[in-house]
């Protein structure tokens, strides 16, 4: 038998309990069951450990001049492969390994086990493995000796040695092992479960297969063949139901008619239930251990001897290794509440129970971190993005109509008091101021001539026109100083930069340049609107600058605008606030974060206070009644 179809229905059941293959085999192993599947879990975990094997086979020969009968083997071309090989093995009575002629790389190594009576060679477990050099076949003939010490005391029991032909058709048992792999394919456990009654009712003709699962202390019928659907009230179902408590009482196997060497029990309900709905012949297995399933199934025939003690012996078998997975099914399909609180009272029994040393810390620790967070106080801080800007601000404007004639400075320049930013075009305007000074020149010759003529009347005029000259000239001599713009104080230019724009013309008012002073500072901080109802004015904070992070800056709030902001998703409200001292390496415009000292509280309360507030704030949007 091949190792897939041998252990098709382990690797189901393993990955429906949510075990590896693996693991699945090593439960083969331990508790046994039919021959050909149990050689295929141990050729399965001797390949696993062995690693590189492209073929195996084990089998036997059953007495000396018997044919050799292969028991399991890992592909449809793996016995072919290594005939030669086990036939040269019969041949010598001893273990061989060498090149195989499947390719380069390739090597077969072969195990035999000896009969405890005559000596002569029985078993012989074969192996084709994929290495570099034959050298390192030893380590795979040694695995395969240590195995089979395991595959000998297997065969040497006398359920092995039996012949085939005695006992219970091995064609009825494979039949009932797909009943495994049905209940395994199906997806819920009402599904399971009534597959598994209807397939058995087919197999075994019966008249009706039924499943109970005990529920509050009672037996309560979940699955009938052939049924879907059926009332409770019944008298067929309570009928089933009372023949299933009476063997889960009594813990055993009842079956009506019993045989003559049964032992005696009570089956008035079997009895009951054969006579009221005409069966032959009536059987009952109860089903679970600790922690598995716990109920029964029950089988009607209209035959009185249709179950024999190798039938029984199948069905029991059968009921063994459905429990499990039907309890895994009735596991899943629970409501997820009752999922969590199993999971929590199995947490809760490892914990409080013996055992699991580590879980035991790992929930001290826990519990004594939370009662430190919960008793630990921490200094509770309003942190908000901020920026760097002067006490004040000065705007140079353009005096007049003019054009820009030279540009030193621009935006990032430090600049003393008196010190030229910028100089306007004055051409135009020494012209006019020459224009005039000439004209004055020529009115104060007109008046020395007046006075001399004795003409007191023109006189007048012209020494009206004179100080009209000199009021003109006066205010061109005004604008041509102002045409060199100079900075009103000590500071640093925060924008403006006329060194691109030489001759281009500026208006009355445009603005030239801002001037910060680089002494006194301010901190404008952005405060979420979830936070500034504990901001108030005095609080202290420090402010850490992006171009300086490892020096704090001190400050103190001032003010706290009260109008909010939207910007980019959010709302908040600027905050400002007073440097306590100011550093040389300062410049307006640096941006860093600056957090807001508001008191001490709890470590607890301060980690879960945005949680908390959004919680709610969203549980009374969706409270229907109250304020």
């Amino acid at each position: 038998m091949p190792i897939p179809s041998a252990s098709q229905t382990i690797e189901a059941e393993a990955s429906q309990a949510g075990r590896r293959p693996e693991t699945a085999d090593w439960i083969r192993l331990s508790e046994g069951g039919p021959l050909e599947a149990w050689c295929g879990s141990w050729l399965r975990i001797q390949s696993e450990w062995i690693g590189g094997v492209t073929h195996a086979a084990v089998g036997r020969r059953a007495a000396e001049g018997a044919p050799f009968e292969w028991l399991a083997w890992s592909s449809p071309g793996g016995r072919d492969a290594l005939a030669p090989l086990v036939e040269a093995t019969l041949r010598e009575g001893r273990g061989l390994a060498g090149a195989s002629e499947e390719g380069p790389r390739r090597f077969g190594v072969s195990h035999c086990l000896p009969s405890s009576g005559s000596g002569r060679v029985l078993t012989v477990a074969a192996v084709e493995v994929e290495r570099e050099s034959e050298s390192e076949l030893g380590n795979v003939l040694r695995q395969l000796q240590w195995g089979g010490a395991w595959l000998e005391q297997r065969l040497s029991s006398p359920r092995a040695a039996t012949p085939r032909g005695s006992g219970p058709d091995p064609g009825e048992a494979h039949r009932l092992l797909d009943l495994i792999a049905l209940t395994l394919e199906a997806r819920s456990f009402a599904e399971a479960s009534q597959s598994l009654v209807t397939q058995l009712a087919r197999e075994l003709a019966c008249d009706r297969v039924s499943l109970g699962v005990e529920r509050r202390g009672r037996i309560e019928l979940v699955s009938l063949s052939h049924s879907a659907a059926f009332g409770r009230e019944m008298n067929l179902v309570r009928a089933i139901e009372s023949a299933m408590e009476e063997a889960c009482d009594q813990h055993a196997v009842l079956r009506h008619p019993p045989l003559p060497d049964d032992a005696p029990l009570v089956l008035r309900e079997h009895e009951a239930l054969a006579r009221e709905h005409g069966a032959g012949s009536v059987l009952t297995i109860p089903m679970g251990r600790e922690g598995v399933l716990r109920g029964a199934l029950g089988f009607e025939h209209g035959e009185v001897d249709a179950f024999d003690r190798e039938r029984v012996e199948v069905l029991e078998t059968v009921a063994l290794a459905v429990a499990p997975i039907l309890e895994l099914w009735r596991r899943e399909d629970r409501p997820l509440i009752a999922k969590i609180a199993d999971a929590g009272r199995v947490q809760l029994e490892r914990v409080i129970g013996p055992g699991h040393l580590g879980r035991k810390v790992a929930l001290l620790a826990l519990v004594a971190m939370a009662i430190f967070f919960f008793v630990a106080e921490g200094d509770y801080r309003i942190g908000a993005e901020g920026v760097l800007e002067g006490e004040s601000r000065r705007v140079v404007i353009a005096p007049f109509d003019g054009y820009v004639a030279d540009a030193r400075l621009r935006a990032g320049d430090r600049v003393t008091e008196g010190e030229e930013l910028a100089r306007l075009d004055d051409r135009e305007l020494s012209l006019e101021r020459l224009k005039w000074s000439s004209r004055l020149l020529q009115l104060e010759r007109q008046a020395d001539e007046s006075r001399a003529a004795r003409e007191y009347a023109r006189t007048s005029i012209i020494l009206a026109q004179i100080d009209e000259a000199r009021a003109e000239i006066a205010r061109l001599e005004e604008r041509l100083a102002r045409t060199r713009v100079t900075a009103p104080f000590d500071g640093l230019i925060v924008s403006g930069d006329l060194s691109q724009s030489l001759g281009a013309a500026v208006s009355r008012g445009d603005v030239l340049f801002e001037i910060a002073p680089l002494a006194r500072y301010r901190v404008l901080l952005e405060v979420d609107e979830g936070q500034i109802a504990d901001v108030v004015v005095g609080q202290s904070g420090s402010l850490r600058m992006a171009a300086m992070p490892g020096e704090s800056l001190p400050f103190e709030v001032t003010k706290v605008t009260p109008v909010a902001t939207a910007e980019d998703g959010r709302n908040f409200f600027r905050v400002e606030g007073t440097l306590h001292e100011a550093s040389d390496r300062l410049r307006p415009g640096m941006e860093g974060v600056g957090k807001i000292e508001i008191d001490r509280r709890r470590l607890l309360w301060i980690w879960t206070r945005g949680f908390r507030d959004w919680l709610s704030l969203w549980l009374w949007s969706w409270w229907p009644w109250g304020r």
